[in-house]
Formats: structure tokens, C-alpha cells, sequence
């Protein structure tokens, strides 16, 4: 299963443009932008755990968070297998957005210290 974070009104922020998001409709990135860098217009962000969803998500630090499972078709890229890009996604649940504890938060982060820094 994948995560997909959006602010309040279902909307992600990418590279200064706006993305409104809808609940069951497929969305599926422009050919003409196509080809570029995961962290960029070319692919939309999920991730494989809801925690690590609300935790590396830039929007997190927004109030009012929301968490979505979502689907995918096509070949997605990854740099670090937390963050997944696919060109094409849909939204299909709502899950309630847990709330982490500092201690959570702390343990999570030094977990993917460990599994990203190399020996």
C-alpha cells in the first residue's frame, strides 16, 4: 500500500504549482513534462508508510494534514525507497492522521539515519 499526503483542501505543492486533488479520479502527469528528477513537476510523491509519510512530507508542518492511500499504474522511481514517483495516481481512502509522540518521531528519524548512511 502508498501514502499520499495533502494539506486540508486535498491540494500538494510542487515546484511553485498547485495540484488540487480529488477522491477516486485518476491524474496523470503531462507528456510535455515528463522525464524529469523524482523531487520534481515530473512525477507525482507517495510513500511506502503512513509515518514516514507524515514525517518527510514538507507539508507536514502545515496543521490540518491529511493522508490518503493511494494507487499507481506504470514504473515509479525511487532514490531511497521511502519516497516513491509515479506519473500516474489516484487518491482512494482517507486515513485518520496519527499523531507521533517526540519520542516517535526521534526513534523514526535515527532508524532512517542507520538505514541511509552508509557503514
Amino acid at each position: 500500500m502508498l501514502f499520499k499526503v495533502t494539506d486540508h483542501e486535498m491540494k500538494t505543492y510542487r515546484r511553485g504549482q498547485v495540484h488540487q486533488w480529488e477522491l477516486g479520479r485518476w491524474y496523470e502527469i503531462d507528456i510535455d513534462k515528463r522525464g524529469g528528477r523524482l523531487y520534481s513537476a515530473s512525477w507525482y510523491h507517495c510513500y511506502t508508510d503512513p509515518a514516514l509519510a507524515l514525517l518527510l512530507d514538507p507539508l507536514c508542518g502545515e496543521q490540518n494534514t491529511r493522508l490518503f492511500s493511494c494507487w499507481s499504474k506504470g514504473d515509479g522511481i525511487t532514490e531511497t525507497g521511502y519516497v516513491i514517483g509515479f506519473q500516474t495516481m489516484k487518491l482512494i481512502e482517507e486515513f485518520p492522521t496519527p499523531q507521533l509522540s517526540p519520542d516517535q518521531i526521534t526513534a523514526l528519524t535515527i532508524l532512517i539515519a542507520l538505514d541511509t548512511v552508509d557503514d
